[in-house]
């Protein structure tokens, strides 16, 4: 009986120290891709413009700050058939003169999961297609930048 305990403590310490014992480190790896434009836009109008771009492409707009911070997620959907993902993107608005808007976007990609050493929660990925959506992004505001600056 003690021989078999012995070994089961000591299979339980091996296993944990293979299994348990990890450490987060991709997110040190991972790098958001950003791009920027200047808009001939001053910051209030820029704002909305970045707002309805967002909003037409049916993203999640989660922080709208009118001091120039914008944070928007792409919906959820689900690689394979139980991982969820989405894209982050933070944009930000600088003033570069009063009639002119600096507008940069910062886009991760996200996938919902558990590590052994934290709860479940949105984990910043390597991004794959991405760079893409975030330059799609950036030629919309652009567009619309263009069009409500040409009315």
């Amino acid at each position: 009986m003690v021989n078999r305990l012995l070994v089961l403590f000591v299979c339980m310490a091996l296993g944990t120290g293979v299994v348990g014992c990890r450490s987060n480190g991709e997110v040190a790896l991972v790098q958001a891709n950003e791009e920027a434009v200047v808009v001939s836009l001053p910051m209030d109008q820029a704002w909305e413009t970045v707002r309805d771009a967002l909003l037409e492409k049916e993203y999640n707009v989660y922080t709208r700050d009118k001091r120039g911070l914008i944070i928007g997620y792409t919906p959820m959907k689900r690689k394979g058939l139980l991982v969820p993902h989405r894209t982050k993107f933070t944009i930000v608005l600088e003033d570069v003169t009063n009639e002119t808007t600096q507008i940069s976007i910062e886009t991760i990609h996200q996938q919902y999961r558990v590590t052994f050493l934290t709860y479940p929660r949105w984990h910043d990925m390597e991004t794959f297609d991405d760079k893409e959506l975030g330059h799609d992004l950036l030629m919309s505001v652009e567009a619309l930048a263009e069009a409500v600056s040409g009315s």
